[in-house]
């Protein structure tokens, strides 16, 4: 599997990729309003680190 995807026109440029992610468990009650939050909450966290990053939102019990 390749990480590269070559779109024309998009070569020679330097991009940087933030994900973040949120998950729920079916047997709990979760707006997607607060789901959307936390996904936003965690994009906003790899946005923080240099590079390519990914963060899962969880919450500590």
């Amino acid at each position: 599997m390749s990480l590269f995807c070559p779109i024309s026109g998009l070569w020679r440029r330097d991009y940087k990729l933030s994900l973040g992610a949120s998950f729920y468990r079916q047997k709990e009650q979760m707006s997607f309003d607060r789901l959307y939050q936390e996904a936003d909450q965690a994009m906003y966290a790899s946005k923080k680190q240099a590079g390519f990053a990914m963060t899962i939102y969880h919450t500590v019990e």
